[in-house]
């Protein structure tokens, strides 16, 4: 219903100029509610906070790259000096390396050599019966 007073606008829409005057329609934004800026503040904060957590997080966890690979190097060494050891007969010293080697890096026990000088060293120990060693 259209009345001088108040034409029929749409939702948001104000006449200006009172009691005949000058009349335009205005448009009158409706009012935001104000606890969306104070959220997406929130939310760009959180999300600046957790990646820097997780970059200092990710300096500070991960061990220093040379502690591992200079332990590995000691266990080839460690390695090389058992399989000589091993082809000279000394089955104990042979054993005893091989194990520290182990200790430092057990993924290198699945070398095939590994296998063979631990075979060697409990053939020698407990020979099969009526095998003959060969000098």
């Amino acid at each position: 219903m259209s009345t001088p007073d108040k034409p029929d606008l749409p939702r948001g829409w104000l006449v200006a100029g009172a009691n005949g005057g000058n009349r335009k329609s205005l448009r009158v934004r409706p009012r935001k509610a104000p606890w969306i800026p104070w959220l997406a503040a929130a939310a760009v904060g959180g999300l600046v906070i957790g990646g820097l957590v997780s970059m200092c997080e990710s300096h500070v966890a991960k061990p220093p790259p040379d502690s591992q690979t200079a332990s590995q190097a000691r266990a080839l060494r460690l390695r090389d000096e058992a399989y000589e050891t091993c082809a000279r007969g000394q089955w104990a010293a042979c054993l005893g390396k091989l194990d520290g080697a182990r200790e430092l890096d057990p993924a290198g026990e699945s070398d095939p050599r590994v296998t063979a000088a631990r075979a060697a060293i409990v053939d020698t120990r407990h020979p099969e019966p009526g095998i003959e060693k060969a000098p």
